[in-house]
């Protein structure tokens, strides 16, 4: 399974239609309104990246009102075992050249 965030701008006044509809669309799992550039962000899940494209497409784009999407898919990392050898990195200092120092 694919899972991805699709933000969706829709048209001035249309984002409580937009959050409707959208919802119903088989394969989103929930579409929340939201405040910022966007004013809907659904989570959705396909088969593939490929079916994924298609219910971006041809559903949540058709809906009217839509104006834009953006789909982002997470990335999950998993953290790197650490050995008992190994000691926490601690930050390092880096010296940048004095103003003076550039020609």
């Amino acid at each position: 399974m694919v899972q991805a965030f699709v933000l969706i701008q829709a048209g001035v006044g249309m984002a409580s239609r937009v959050g409707q509809a959208v919802s119903a669309i088989q394969g989103v799992r929930s579409a929340d309104i939201v405040t910022g550039p966007y004013d809907v962000v659904a989570r959705v899940e396909a088969a593939s990246i490929d079916a994924l494209g298609r219910l971006v497409v041809s559903k949540i784009q058709a809906v009217e009102g839509v104006a834009r999407t953006l789909t982002c898919e997470p990335s999950r990392f998993k953290p790197q075992p650490s050995t008992s050898s190994e000691s926490p990195r601690s930050p390092q200092r880096v010296s940048l050249p004095h103003q003076s120092d550039i020609p």
